[in-house]
C-alpha cells in the first residue's frame, strides 16, 4: 500500500474517530456492522461497539471500532488495512453544573506499526439547561513509520500537549422538534509535526405521531496533519461543507 492511499484513508478515519456528538451523529449503545464498496475492488468493513453506563454521579461511554479495508485489483499491490480505535469519555458530577471529564482515545493502523494514544482531562460546564462546555488539556503520543535521512524506516515517536475543546447545545421545542449544535477544536504540538482539528455542526430533527421523522443539518469541519513522506514532513489539508 502506498504512502499517498494510507493518507487518503488516515483523513477519512480521522473524521471518524472525533467524538460521536461534535460530529453530529448520535451513535445508539450496542453492537453495529456495516459493510461498503468503494470501487470495483476496494472493500471495507466495520465493526463498532458503544457501552454506557451510569451509577450515582459516575458515568462512562465507552465506543470501540474496528475497521478493515481490501484492495484486491489484479493491477496494482493489494492490500489489507487493518484499522483499530477507541473513544473512552468519563465524567463524575460533583455538583450539578460541574463535573470532572477525562477523554482516552487510541487509533492503531495494524498493518504499518502506526498508533496514537491521546489522555486528555478536564471540566465540563453546563451554565444552564441543555447546554454544556468541556475544555481539556491532554497529552498525545504518535508513533509513525519514517526515514528521515536513514536507508530504512524505522518507527518516529512524536509527542507533545494537545489542548480541545468540547461544546454542546440542544433545545427541545416540544411536539417531537429537536434543535442541537455543537463545536469540537483540538491542537497537538507532537514536535517536529502539528495537528488540528475543528468541526462545527447544527442539526434540526422532528418526529410525527405517525413514526416518521425528518433531519435538516449542517456541518463544516477543517482538519490539518502533519505526515511523513520520506525524508521530510508534510502537511495534509482536509475541508468539508454539507
Amino acid at each position: 500500500m502506498g504512502r499517498k492511499h494510507r493518507q487518503t484513508w488516515a483523513l477519512q478515519l480521522l473524521v471518524y474517530v472525533l467524538p460521536r456528538l461534535a460530529m453530529g451523529q448520535n451513535v445508539e449503545p450496542g453492537l453495529n456492522f456495516d459493510f461498503s464498496r468503494q470501487s470495483d475492488f476496494t472493500f471495507s468493513t466495520r465493526l463498532q461497539a458503544r457501552y454506557l453506563f451510569t451509577k450515582g454521579k459516575y458515568e462512562l461511554d465507552a465506543d470501540i471500532g474496528h475497521s478493515n479495508i481490501y484492495n484486491l485489483a489484479q493491477s496494482t499491490d493489494g492490500f489489507v488495512q487493518i484499522y483499530l480505535r477507541s473513544s473512552i469519555w468519563q465524567h463524575y458530577n460533583f455538583r450539578e453544573d460541574l463535573a470532572v471529564a477525562s477523554w482516552i482515545e487510541t487509533d492503531q493502523y495494524l498493518d504499518n506499526r502506526n498508533e496514537k494514544i491521546n489522555l486528555y482531562a478536564g471540566v465540563r460546564w453546563r451554565p444552564m439547561e441543555g447546554i454544556s462546555v468541556t475544555p481539556l488539556l491532554g497529552y498525545s503520543w504518535d508513533l509513525r513509520t519514517a526515514i528521515l535521512g536513514r536507508t530504512e524506516s524505522f518507527v518516529q515517536l512524536d509527542e507533545g500537549v494537545s489542548p480541545a475543546v468540547v461544546a454542546e447545545a440542544r433545545k427541545d421545542y416540544g411536539e417531537g422538534g429537536v434543535l442541537q449544535a455543537g463545536l469540537f477544536a483540538r491542537y497537538k504540538d507532537i514536535e517536529p509535526r502539528q495537528q488540528y482539528n475543528v468541526i462545527a455542526f447544527q442539526n434540526w430533527s422532528k418526529q410525527f405521531d405517525e413514526g416518521v421523522g425528518i433531519s435538516l443539518g449542517v456541518r463544516l469541519s477543517a482538519h490539518e496533519l502533519d505526515d511523513y513522506q520520506g525524508n521530510s514532513v508534510k502537511r495534509i489539508l482536509s475541508d468539508t461543507l454539507f
